[in-house]
């Protein structure tokens, strides 16, 4: 049995608290909470439909999954000490409805359950990034149309080059952010395949219906091969990739925003409400915000590197 699977909530018997204390990732995967509930709500009405546990048992568990869901929502879920967010889910859901529980994972490896909540969790982001780039573009267009006939200096090697408009500078932004919206969308095309029925590496004899699953979860379609299923993660590379480009086009337009809010530029002036002033010099205007989103490139292209280090072991 393995360190994960030995647990409480297994039937396992308790890990020495040193041993779940180092290998417990609770803290970490929680922002999967939702995306597990969800999953496990569809592979649940699954089960009882297909009759692989019975009808009253698999309503027994919709309702407390939807418990789970509104004590979450409402702020109030507190959840057991477990090696990660799926076996806390289990546990606790084993404390409302006690043996009934250990039904949720028939037909079911950690490794389609995982995978599924990830697919979910990427899915989901990526619509969000790619709603508010839409916005980001529209904005970026209205202020082009609004200062059509504003001229600025163009700049290659730090040095004034050909007189542009506004309007041109804006524009640029808005195409490399445009390309940041198809990226996502591509990024979601990838994750719109349901893991749910792949088991831990060659599916289940049991009788899962995954086109339902994947239907109930919104997915295109089931994926294709449990193999691969359960060992892919290009789906978290890409949008980690897509994340990293965008944040270094969020640099660079920040780096040109301190730059122009310069005196030695003085193309624009920060709002008090965005500058930040000096401990020492009161009539400083710190670009902090424009700063801190430079700041910000850094530790996400680190993710991205670590976890193509990551994958290339799985």
């Amino acid at each position: 049995m393995s360190v994960l699977a030995k647990t409480e909530a297994a039937g396992g018997g308790s890990l020495h608290p040193d041993v779940l204390s180092f290998s417990s990732s609770l803290q970490d995967d929680r922002a999967l909470l939702r995306e597990d509930l969800v999953g496990s709500l569809a592979h649940v009405i699954m089960l009882g439909r297909t009759g692989i546990i019975p009808a009253s048992e698999a309503r027994i568990l919709k309702e407390a999954l939807q418990g789970m869901w509104d004590d979450e929502e409402a702020g109030t879920l507190r959840l057991p000490e477990e090696e990660d967010v799926h076996m806390a889910i289990e546990a606790s859901l084993g404390q409302r409805v006690g043996i009934t529980a250990k039904m949720l994972h028939a037909a079911r490896s950690r490794n389609d359950q995982v995978a599924t909540a990830l697919h979910l969790h990427v899915r989901e982001h990526s619509l969000e990034i790619e709603s508010d780039l839409i916005d980001l573009v529209g904005l970026l267009v209205a202020r082009a149309k609004e200062d059509r006939d504003l001229l600025i200096p163009s700049y290659t090697h730090r040095q004034r080059a050909q007189v542009v408009s506004v309007a041109h500078y804006m524009l640029a932004w808005a195409s490399m952010f445009q390309r940041d919206i198809e990226t996502f969308a591509f990024v979601r095309s990838q994750a719109n395949h349901c893991p749910l029925g792949s088991g831990a590496i060659a599916g289940s004899t049991l009788p899962v219906d995954r086109a339902l699953t994947a239907s109930l979860l919104g997915f295109e379609a089931p994926t294709s091969n449990a193999m691969d299923t359960v060992g892919d993660r290009d789906f978290i590379t890409d949008y980690l990739y897509a994340a990293s480009r965008f944040l270094v086009h969020t640099s660079r337009l920040a780096t040109d925003m301190v730059d122009f809010s310069t005196s030695e530029f003085g193309f624009l002036e920060l709002d008090d409400e965005i500058a930040c002033g000096s401990s020492m010099m009161p009539q400083k205007k710190n670009p902090d915000v424009f700063e801190l989103v430079r700041g910000k490139s850094g530790p996400q292209i680190g993710a991205l590197v670590s976890l193509l280090v990551t994958a290339k072991g799985l």
